[in-house]
């Protein structure tokens, strides 16, 4: 069995490896042979949902950090507009 969210940060992780390894090409060549190459190791299911959980939550967690911010630095734009004009 191959849990959905361990799944998805498994594929993401193996994409960034596939990104990295290029050497500045704007098209990534992966052929059938370099996929069936590759092997995977799979811990239990019960230890792929508290992996995937946990990595989905700090997923959530960055996204949340990145929104507040954002927000703070729209904030620090209005304050240095008020304050210099």
């Amino acid at each position: 069995i191959f849990e959905k969210d361990f799944a998805l940060q498994f594929f993401e992780a193996d994409r960034v490896r596939l990104l990295n390894s290029t050497n500045g090409s704007t098209m990534i060549h992966v052929t059938k042979k370099d996929m069936e190459s590759k092997g995977v190791l799979l811990p239990d299911v019960y230890e792929q949902r508290t992996i995937g959980d946990l990595l989905k939550r700090v997923d959530h967690l960055i996204a949340a950090t990145q929104s507040r911010l954002s927000s703070l630095e729209l904030l620090k734009k209005a304050l240095l507009q008020d304050l210099f004009i």
